[in-house]
């Protein structure tokens, strides 16, 4: 089991009581595998499964539908705000996608009141960056509650928490203190709760039903209580607390079409007099109206905000590359960078204008505000698209000048990406790729300090390199290496270079030599189950309980089926569906 940070003696105010925090117990973890992220989780992140123990029994039917059960006498939760008319919608997923492990105010300031509802606890929020793989934890906004099911005392401590957290309010509006604290998903008893399938109810955790083994009570949640906030719930930006229910929608993604002019910019900015461009609380320049401008979907599906700017208020509507623009950046409930391009683009970028740096994106902690000058460059049809990286903002915009194109200037051709060298790169190694990561870091606003003080020579690989390459790869863990060291798949992210080679062919398998449980076959779909669900299962080529579990589980929570059909041995269409989101393919 994975082990969060102890969280130091501090005080968290709630309900009008300063309550002490005391040290963390350990956290749950997961890594989710697969490059194709989903839509949302099945399940919440949990640790790889203990080895199946032998001799034990396991439960050949699921237990009956779950319904928590508040005993009497057992306390609950008093909420420092008066619910408000509007409630808050249901989360949507957001997975862990950077790494600022700090416990997040709402996660203090629940721990906090479950503290002072149900007396002292462990309870673990943040775990380090390098200490597994995916998971709320990273980003401070994931409680762990160690109480155990099978404690009586315990057990009935949780449910009363349960029971209040998912009942209807006097209007009749189900799971309404979940969504006033921003609750995104629960695990808990071999079960998983999602916001965002909050219809479902109660469901199945990871194949938990059949191993009712004490080893797997970690990996079932059976000992401990796991809660993921929203990025609202951990900002506390929630009726919960303030009474104030946020129940803007997101900003209208853009349609796509956006494509960036790719003109260069002239040295200086002509001012025109500041005119407002959008206020995204008032729905101000916003076709749609008011709004929040939230990040990326979990699934990639893209969110931004595209604004016609030119031949505007003394803009041009030619001959314009980029535009100034005065922003105020507030609202803000994740540690997040605000970006503006001529696309969809979020590459951040300077220029050197009137004899200034300046840029196209801007930082913003959580819970914080920023006001700022940016240079945002226009696309093709005239219009600028504003992209948030993190959690959700609200806007003000100014447009204050803009910049003429520029004069093109011949420039030396880049010189080209060499082939990846054959062995991983490290500290020690010495090569024109070597060069090349260097190089596309530093363009990326990865900086390494000893090339820039020239102490080390480009092409070297060093402890600075190093540390760089282990920033680029923290904040995209889908590259599933968080050391430092490039292998072809984080050549190829950080450089652009692809290999002149054909890809080999994917790997392949029979149904009847799955059924049969042929070693190598078997293997094949362990890795698969573990790319596409993160089932966590040894690659051993061994068919056993647990693969057999992780297999169900793909088909009833991945494929939503159900009854007979969602157990048992593989059918040919159930493997292909696998086959075709992990990358092998399949033959009867």
């Amino acid at each position: 089991m994975k082990r969060s940070r102890v969280l130091p003696l501090i005080g968290v105010m709630c309900a009008g009581m300063v309550l002490a925090l005391s040290p963390q117990a350990s956290a749950v973890s997961g890594a989710p595998d697969s490059e194709a992220i989903p839509t949302a989780p099945t399940a919440p992140n949990a640790p790889t499964a203990p080895t199946a123990p032998k001799g034990v029994a396991r439960a050949a039917t699921a237990p009956a539908p779950y319904v928590p059960i508040r005993a009497v006498g057992q306390p609950v939760p008093v909420a420092p705000a008066v619910e408000p008319a509007n409630l808050e919608d249901f989360a949507e997923y957001q997975g862990q996608r950077e790494c600022t492990p700090a416990a997040k105010i709402g996660a203090l300031r629940l721990t906090a009141a479950l503290r002072a509802t149900y007396g002292s606890a462990d309870v673990g929020i943040d775990r380090d960056c390098s200490d597994g793989g995916q998971s709320e934890h990273k980003e401070g906004r994931a409680i762990d509650w160690m109480l155990s099911y099978k404690v009586p005392a315990q057990k009935a401590k949780v449910e009363a928490f349960l029971w209040w957290l998912l009942k209807a309010d006097a209007q009749g509006r189900p799971a309404a203190n979940a969504r006033r604290l921003g609750i995104m998903y629960l695990g808990w008893h071999d079960r998983f709760w999602g916001s965002y399938r909050a219809d479902q109810g109660w469901t199945e955790l990871k194949g938990c039903f059949s191993t009712p083994s004490a080893d797997y009570d970690t990996y079932c949640h059976r000992d401990h209580l796991h809660i993921s906030l929203s990025w609202d719930g951990g900002a506390a930006r929630t009726s919960f607390w303030d009474g104030t229910a946020d129940s803007l929608s997101a900003c209208t993604e853009p349609d796509g079409s956006a494509v960036a002019l790719g003109k260069p910019l002239a040295s200086a900015v002509t001012a025109v007099t500041s005119f407002p461009l959008i206020r995204t609380r008032t729905g101000f320049g916003i076709t749609d109206g008011p709004c929040r401008l939230h990040a990326d979907r979990w699934d990639g599906d893209g969110r931004g905000l595209e604004v016609p700017v030119l031949g505007m208020h003394g803009v041009p509507a030619t001959g314009v590359a980029a535009v100034r623009v005065h922003v105020g950046v507030s609202g803000v409930n994740a540690p997040t960078s605000l970006v503006g391009s001529g696309s969809s683009s979020v590459v951040r970028r300077t220029w050197p204008l009137d004899g200034l740096t300046m840029g196209n994106g801007v930082n913003v902690g959580i819970n914080l505000a920023k006001v700022t000058d940016l240079i945002l460059p226009v696309s093709k049809s005239g219009t600028v698209v504003l992209t948030n990286l993190y959690g959700a903002v609200d806007l003000v915009v100014n447009v204050t000048g803009y910049v003429p194109v520029g004069t093109v200037t011949a420039t030396p051709p880049a010189a080209p990406i060499p082939a990846f060298p054959g062995t991983i790169m490290k500290v020690g190694s010495h090569s024109s790729a070597v060069a090349a990561v260097q190089r596309a870091l530093i363009r990326r606003g990865y900086a390494i300090a000893t090339i820039a003080a020239r102490t080390t020579p480009l092409g070297r690989f060093d402890k600075a390199t190093a540390a760089a390459v282990k920033k680029y790869e923290l904040r995209r863990l889908y590259l599933k290496v968080t050391d430092g060291t490039v292998n072809p798949r984080v050549y190829l992210s950080i450089t652009g270079w692809v290999a002149p080679t054909t890809p080999p062919a994917l790997p392949s398998v029979s149904l009847a030599s799955v059924v049969a449980k042929d070693a190598a076959a078997v293997k094949i779909v362990q890795a698969g189950l573990n790319t596409v669900t993160s089932a966590g299962l040894v690659v051993d080529g061994g068919w056993g309980l647990l693969t057999q579990g992780a297999f169900d589980a793909f088909r009833s929570n991945v494929l939503h089926l159900t009854g007979a059909a969602a157990t048992g041995v593989p059918t040919l269409s159930s493997l292909t569906e696998l086959g075709t989101r992990a990358g092998f393919t399949v033959t009867a």
